[in-house]
């Protein structure tokens, strides 16, 4: 059994569980400010009121899981990447501040304030990861120390600022869809609205930037594959089947994460000054005792965050009408 294997894999797990289901809350964000009125904010928010906390467990188990498996990795991604990582984080906060916030005072100029907050957080924060993951394609100039020293401008090149626009525009669209199911009427015209929008502008961005990769031959068969995904999608939302929609939309981020990972497997992070500093599962990893015991927590405490995700995902389905809310 190959412990810095089985790590690899479920810090991948991590995050891509953390992309499909903060994904979407990060998605209503993005379009919250393009809905009028206060009631269909309120309904936004309550949407997602009961899923938004839990979901960010995903990006706290992942990023501990990277800390603690494969430290070199941490650090080294903290040295290049130290300004947008901090704004990553200020930005994580002011969304949750913002979504604590915005109905505390019956104030327009505070309700105001705290909307603009969630929007520019959660664009901050779709457009900041997707940048950081284009960067991690391309590789990054690290020097036999492990570490990389860059100008914070250097990392803004046009691929990764491409993979953050698809990073934006995808996630806005997987965000109304999830929306679409929530709500009824008006509301939901409308939001399917921004479905289409979304979605015609991150197709166009994903194949420019497939165009503008070279994948092995498992990660290019995946590229297809993620491709079909997002040019099927729009049939489901035609027929207003939106919870076939969410899934296929959920498979494209799951792909699409995968492509990433077996592109770079067996390394984390790629150096574009020497294939010998490649940080990868083993130089990078903690010793093998630390990876087992970490195992060993994980097989423990994995089943109760899956149980918990699935029991508060089934107590508040359905949708979120407009009777129900108050002034």
């Amino acid at each position: 059994m190959d412990l810095n294997i089985i790590w690899f894999v479920l810090i991948i797990v991590l995050l891509i569980g953390y992309a499909v289901l903060d994904g979407f809350v990060l998605g209503v964000g993005t379009i919250y400010l393009s809905v009028k009125g206060d009631k269909e904010r309120r309904i936004l928010l309550r949407s997602i009121g009961p899923f938004w906390n839990g979901n960010e467990v995903w990006l706290v188990a992942g990023g501990g899981a990277l800390f603690a498996a494969f430290p070199v990795v941490y650090a080294s991604l903290f040295s290049g990447f130290y300004i947008p990582l901090i704004l990553l984080l200020f930005s994580i906060i002011f969304r949750a501040i913002a979504i604590e916030f915005r109905n505390k005072e019956d104030s327009k100029l505070w309700k105001s304030f705290w909307d603009i907050s969630l929007s520019v957080a959660s664009i901050l924060i779709l457009l900041l990861f997707g940048v950081a993951v284009g960067n991690l394609i391309i590789g990054l100039p690290i020097a036999d120390d492990g570490y990389f020293r860059i100008n914070v401008f250097e990392l803004f090149t046009p691929f990764p600022i491409l993979v953050g626009l698809l990073s934006v525009f995808f996630f806005a669209m997987h965000g109304s869809i999830y929306a679409a199911m929530k709500t009824e009427n008006e509301l939901q015209i409308n939001i399917v609205k921004k479905i289409k929008i979304s979605w015609i502008i991150a197709t166009i961005v994903y194949f420019l930037t497939a165009a503008l990769v070279q994948f092995d031959i498992i990660a290019g068969d995946l590229l297809i594959i993620s491709g079909i995904f997002l040019l099927i999608l729009p049939i489901f939302v035609r027929k207003n089947k939106f919870g076939v929609a969410f899934v296929i939309s959920s498979l494209f981020a799951v792909s699409y994460i995968a492509n990433i990972a077996f592109n770079v497997f067996p390394n984390w992070l790629l150096s574009t000054t020497s294939s010998e500093a490649n940080i990868n599962i083993y130089n990078g990893a903690s010793s093998e005792y630390t990876l087992k015991i970490m195992l060993i927590i994980a097989i423990i405490g994995v089943p109760f965050v899956l149980a918990y995700t699935i029991w508060v995902y089934s107590k508040f389905r359905g949708k979120v009408r407009l009777e129900e809310q108050k002034k």
